[in-house]
């Protein structure tokens, strides 16, 4: 599954340079953004080294990573994981850290497609704590009126150069959680919302007329995406790209008088603002019109998808503003409770995801 993501997004990415996007900001805008905000440096990459996959992470504890599970089907080695957060994959980095132990998302597997991306986590547990790296956590319980701006930092590579190192890379998603529900089954809504938050990949434009709040769901989103992202200075945006699935969606909260800053959720892939399904098939009808559309004309189409570790509550009202509350999900909350008291990893119960389709075993080092 990861690689068909991987080919599909190769492909779309390698002749619209990535990181360029979003035809205004230049590589070094993403480097500069990047040192804008200290939680950014909680952003790593996982490079699996026997299937040189290459995926990003965040440090939510000290020895705690969270990521992508869909980086992790079937068979994985943990001796060739390694967790960095400087710029090179090798095993002798001192900024790199190897992985004890992992647990997924146990609704991933069990989830039927496409509503599976709802639970694509997985937790790494490193086998010493990172130095140097302040962790950025979840949250217990929040409740929003409105989401505050998020930030993704990424190792997302694209765009550069096979063996060139690999670069932390900081985007704004600059659209608020707007829906519009006109025909659709409010339950249906509420799995629908919990997958379809990102950005819309939208072109800027200071002349845009305000959408009425019952206008088409497209235009809505990117006439509000548009007064968020002016309202923030207009800084670097992009989609989802190859290498930052698993890249951490930073939120900032003023807590006491003091900004705090959370880890809200993990990007997922990238989406057709219509489509019903996250996940396209080399060949189908969504790829080709990714190849064959001038890059200015996707522009207002497309969006970053992620998912979140929370359980989202909210009265469903169509056109309606309502607080929103999102609490920590049980499972989630019992896998950092398992890993937190992993202490013996020789152990008879593995330590690894217990799924059948999920297989883990040891390895010597590559």
């Amino acid at each position: 599954m990861f690689i068909k993501f991987l080919m599909i997004f190769g492909i779309f990415l390698s002749s619209t340079q990535a990181m360029l996007s979003d035809g205004i900001h230049q590589p070094k805008d993403y480097l500069k953004f990047v040192e804008t905000q200290e939680a950014f440096k909680a952003s790593c990459f996982v490079y699996d080294h026997f299937r040189h996959i290459l995926q990003t992470g965040v440090l939510i504890a000290p020895d705690i990573v969270m990521t992508a599970a869909h980086g992790f089907e079937g068979k994985v080695h943990l001796a060739g994981i390694i967790v960095g957060f400087g710029d090179t994959v090798s095993h002798e980095s001192p900024q790199n850290y190897k992985v004890k132990a992992l647990r997924t998302h146990p609704r991933y597997y069990s989830t039927p497609f496409p509503m599976q991306g709802k639970y694509d986590m997985v937790f790494l547990k490193l086998t010493t704590p990172v130095q140097g790296v302040q962790p950025v956590p979840l949250f217990e319980e929040k409740v929003f009126n409105q989401i505050p701006p998020l930030y993704v930092a990424t190792f997302g590579s694209a765009d550069i150069p096979h063996g060139a190192p690999v670069q932390r890379r900081a985007f704004v998603l600059p659209e608020t959680d707007i829906f519009s529900i006109t025909g659709r089954d409010p339950e249906a809504l509420y799995d629908f919302k919990t997958v379809m938050m990102g950005s819309v990949f939208f072109e800027p434009n200071d002349h845009l007329k305000p959408v009425k709040p019952h206008g088409p769901e497209r235009e809505l989103r990117t006439y509000q995406a548009n007064l968020q992202w002016r309202k923030l200075n207009k800084p670097p945006y992009a989609l989802a790209l190859p290498g930052s699935s698993g890249a951490p969606v930073f939120m900032n909260v003023m807590e006491n008088g003091k900004m705090k800053t959370y880890v809200f959720g993990l990007i997922q892939s990238f989406s057709h603002l219509s489509a019903s399904s996250f996940r396209h098939a080399l060949g189908d009808k969504e790829t080709q019109h990714l190849l064959k559309t001038k890059r200015q004309k996707l522009y207002g189409h497309y969006q970053s998808v992620f998912c979140i570790p929370y359980k989202l509550y909210q009265p469903i009202e169509a056109y309606k503003d309502t607080p929103k509350t999102y609490r920590l999900s049980r499972h989630v909350k019992n896998i950092l409770n398992e890993l937190e008291n992993e202490h013996k990893p020789s152990k008879k119960k593995s330590m690894h995801s217990h799924h059948p389709h999920h297989k883990t075993e040891k390895a010597p080092q590559p």
